[in-house]
C-alpha cells in the first residue's frame, strides 16, 4: 500500500514539473512579446519626437525666415559655430524628403549670401540647389497662380546668384536645362514668367540662349497678343529690337500694336528711333529727345537699357555713315552726268504745250533731280529722285504735265514735292514770254494809235540801244539778238517793233513819209521770222 501512495505522488510531482515547465516557456515567450513590443514602441516614440522636432525646426526656420530682419539672420548663423555646413545641409535635406522645395531654396538663399568660408562650400551645396530647382520647375501645380510664384521664385534666385560664387553653376544650369525650361515657360504663355526668364538669360549673358528665345518667342507670339500689359509689350519690343526681331514682332501683333500710340518714355524712345531711321525728323532733333527720355525710363534694369541705348546709337551711327556714302556716291553720279537739281516743278496743261510752241526756245524734255519733303511745310530735303521734266532756257523753269505730275507721285509715295499750278494762259505767257502768236503789222490791228504796255515796252528797246536812225543793220541785228530778245522776250520786242510800224503806217500818208523806217523794221522782223520761226502758227500780211 506505501508503494502504490510512492508511484502516485512521483506522478502528481512529475505533472506538476511538466506543468511548470510549460507556465515557464509561455512567461517566456510573453517576456520577448513584451520587450519587442516595448522596443517597436520606443522606435514610434523617438520617430514621433523627431518629426515633431522637424515640425517645430520647420516652423522656426520659416517664422525666421519670413519675420527677422536679413542682417539679424546672418549674424545668427555667422556666430552659431556649432551649426556648420554638415547641419544645414542636413536640414536642407529633411525639408527636401518632406517636400518643402521653396522653404529650401530660401534656406539656401540666406546660407549662400553669408560671406563666410565655412558656410559657402560650392561643391557640396550645389547638388542641393539643383535638385531642389528642377523639383519646384518639374512639379504639377493644379493652381497657376501657385505655379507662377514657384516659377518665380526659381528664377528670382538664380538671379540673386549671379555676383555670388556660384555664377558659374547657374551659368551653366541655364545652358545644360535651356531646352526644358524653354520649352515649359513659353508653353505657359505667361508674359511675367517669359520675362523673368529673359532678364535671367540676359543677366548671364548667354547671347546664343537669348537669341534662341526671341525667335521662338516671335513665332509663339498670336498666343501672347491679347495677355500682354503695356509694360510687358513694351519690354518684349524692345527684347525683340535687341535681336532685330521688332518689325517680325509687330507683324504678329493684333492687340498690342495699340501700345504704339501711347505717350509711355519708353515708346517715344522706341517710335523718336525709327523716325530718324525713316528721316521723319533730323538726326541732331531725334538724338537730343532720346538724350531726354533716357533718364525717364522706369521699366529695364539698368544694364539691360544700356544694351538697348547702345543697340540704339550703333544702328543710327551705321545709318548715317550709309547716308554718307550714298550722298557721296550721288554726288559723283550727279557730277558725272551733269544732272541738274530743282525744288520747284511749274505745272502746264497739255491744251497749253499744243498750242504754243517755242521757235526760239522750244521746251526741252530733261531729267532733273527733284527734292521731296515731308509734307509742304517741311523745310528738309528728306530724299532726291530722278523725274522727267520740261526745261526752258529763257525762264529757267521746269514745266511738267499733270500725267507727268501723276508718275513722279508714284515714285514719290508719302512724301511731298512743291508744284507750282500755271493758273492761266495769260499768266504762263508772262512767265514764257516767247510761247505766243506771231503779230500783224497791219494798222488793222491796234485802232488805238499807241497804248501804255506798247510804249514802255518802245522805251525797254530803245534803251537797249535799239533804233532805225544811226544804225547799220548789223548793228541792230546784234542789238535785237544779244541784248533785247534775251532780255525782254520775244514777245516783247516783235509787239514793239510792230507798234511801231503800226504807228507809222497810221499817219497821213504814212506809207510814203516813213517809208524807210517801215522797211527796216520789216526787215528785221523778217529776219527774226526766218532765224526763230518754225511754222508752228500763221504768218502775219504786213
Amino acid at each position: 500500500m506505501l508503494k502504490a501512495k510512492s508511484e502516485m505522488v512521483q506522478e502528481l510531482l512529475y505533472k506538476l514539473d511538466s506543468a511548470c515547465e510549460e507556465y515557464e516557456s509561455q512567461i517566456k515567450l510573453l517576456k520577448e512579446e513584451i520587450e519587442s513590443l516595448t522596443i517597436e514602441n520606443n522606435k514610434l516614440r523617438e520617430l514621433d519626437n523627431a518629426n515633431s522636432t522637424d515640425d517645430i525646426l520647420k516652423s522656426l526656420f520659416t517664422y525666421l525666415l519670413n519675420n527677422v530682419p536679413f542682417t539679424m539672420l546672418h549674424t545668427f548663423l555667422a556666430v552659431n559655430i556649432e551649426d556648420d555646413t554638415n547641419n544645414r545641409l542636413e536640414i536642407a535635406r529633411k525639408l527636401m524628403e518632406q517636400q518643402q522645395y521653396e522653404f529650401v531654396l530660401n534656406w539656401c538663399k540666406h546660407i549662400i549670401s553669408l560671406q563666410y568660408s565655412e558656410s559657402v562650400d560650392v561643391k557640396k551645396w550645389s547638388p542641393v540647389l539643383i535638385e531642389v530647382m528642377n523639383q519646384i520647375m518639374d512639379k504639377d501645380y493644379e493652381d497657376i497662380e501657385e505655379r507662377n510664384n514657384k516659377y518665380l521664385s526659381v528664377l528670382q534666385f538664380i538671379h540673386d546668384l549671379l555676383f555670388s560664387e556660384y555664377h558659374d553653376v547657374m551659368f551653366e544650369y541655364l545652358e545644360k536645362f535651356f531646352n526644358y525650361f524653354h520649352e515649359l515657360i513659353l508653353d505657359n504663355n505667361e508674359p511675367i514668367i517669359i520675362l523673368k526668364y529673359i532678364d535671367c538669360i540676359l543677366d548671364y549673358n548667354q547671347k546664343e540662349l537669348f537669341s534662341k528665345l526671341m525667335n521662338d518667342l516671335v513665332d509663339e507670339w498670336p498666343f501672347l497678343d491679347a495677355n500682354v500689359s503695356e509694360t510687358e509689350f513694351t519690354r518684349l519690343l524692345f527684347y525683340a529690337f535687341l535681336s532685330d526681331l521688332d518689325t517680325e514682332l509687330l507683324d504678329q501683333a493684333k492687340e498690342g500694336t495699340k501700345f504704339l500710340r501711347l505717350n509711355s518714355p519708353e515708346m517715344k524712345l522706341y517710335n523718336t528711333f525709327y523716325k530718324i531711321i525713316n528721316r521723319e525728323i533730323p538726326l541732331k532733333i531725334g538724338l537730343k529727345t532720346i538724350e531726354d527720355l533716357k533718364s525717364k525710363q522706369s521699366i529695364f534694369d539698368e544694364n539691360h537699357f544700356n544694351w538697348i541705348l547702345e543697340k540704339i546709337h550703333q544702328l543710327l551711327t551705321q545709318m548715317e555713315s550709309n547716308l554718307m556714302d550714298i550722298e557721296k556716291q550721288r554726288e559723283e553720279a550727279l557730277s558725272q552726268q551733269n544732272v541738274k537739281r530743282t525744288k520747284h516743278l511749274y505745272l502746264i496743261t497739255k491744251t497749253l504745250m499744243q498750242k504754243y510752241q517755242d521757235p526760239l526756245d522750244p521746251l526741252k524734255k530733261e531729267r532733273v533731280v527733284l527734292s521731296l519733303h515731308k509734307n509742304k511745310y517741311d523745310f528738309m530735303v528728306r530724299k532726291e529722285m530722278f523725274v522727267d521734266a520740261m526745261f526752258s532756257k529763257n525762264t529757267g523753269k521746269y514745266y511738267v504735265t499733270d500725267e507727268m505730275v501723276s508718275a513722279i507721285r508714284k515714285q514719290a509715295g508719302s512724301l511731298w514735292f512743291d508744284v507750282r499750278k500755271s493758273s492761266s494762259e495769260k499768266d504762263f505767257q508772262e512767265n514764257h514770254p516767247t510761247l505766243f502768236k506771231w503779230p500783224s503789222t497791219d494798222i488793222s490791228e491796234s485802232k488805238s494809235p499807241v497804248g501804255g504796255t506798247e510804249l514802255r515796252n518802245n522805251s525797254d528797246l530803245k534803251r537797249l540801244g535799239y533804233q532805225i536812225t544811226g544804225l547799220t543793220r548789223q548793228e541792230r541785228w546784234g542789238i535785237l539778238s544779244t541784248k533785247a530778245v534775251p532780255q525782254l522776250g520775244l514777245k516783247k520786242v516783235v509787239h514793239t517793233i510792230a507798234f511801231l510800224v503800226r504807228g507809222r503806217k497810221s499817219m497821213k500818208n504814212g506809207l510814203v513819209r516813213n517809208r524807210n523806217s517801215i522797211t527796216e523794221w520789216e526787215h528785221d522782223l523778217a529776219k527774226i521770222k526766218q532765224t526763230y520761226y518754225k511754222n508752228e502758227f500763221g504768218w502775219p500780211k504786213t
